[in-house]
């Protein structure tokens, strides 16, 4: 199934679609901002085998697997805006060539992390946002499974 809500198209079904718009939902009342990047910066939020922002697809699109989904709401929320943050960094450099720094690495990583953190904080979510806050910013070269 696909629908649009918020601005943003959302592909998969019936159960995906509703915690989605949940999650989106949640960002506009405890951090809108993080909810305005997302409507900018990601124009499609699509059920997926892996979760990853495809920041070359035209909408750029947000892949979201099951363990991303539905750990929790407040997790799903904040991994939009990481997310969108990718996407954002990426299309700063839209007419020219993109560092590799800037879309992949640990310094991505943790930029894109940092913005994850204030969305769990702005939700009052400690746990979450003290494990996001230390992750090192390494988890892109391990096995993907979420």
């Amino acid at each position: 199934m696909i629908e649009t809500y918020r601005h943003i198209s959302i592909e998969g079904d019936v159960r995906f679609l509703k915690h989605t718009r949940s999650a989106l939902d949640l960002l506009a009342e405890k951090f809108p901002s993080g909810l305005e990047m997302v409507q900018k910066y990601i124009g499609r939020i699509r059920q997926s085998e892996r979760s990853g922002m495809d920041v070359y697809n035209n909408p750029p699109t947000f892949n979201v697997g099951e363990p991303t989904a539905y750990y929790s709401l407040p997790w799903y929320a904040s991994t939009m805006v990481h997310d969108a943050t990718h996407s954002r960094d990426y299309h700063k450099y839209r007419c020219s060539e993109v560092p590799l720094n800037v879309l992949f690495g640990q310094e991505a990583e943790l930029r894109c992390n940092k913005n994850q953190c204030r969305v769990l904080e702005a939700m009052e979510e400690t746990y979450l946002s003290n494990y996001v806050r230390n992750l090192d910013g390494l988890h892109f070269h391990q096995e993907v499974t979420w």
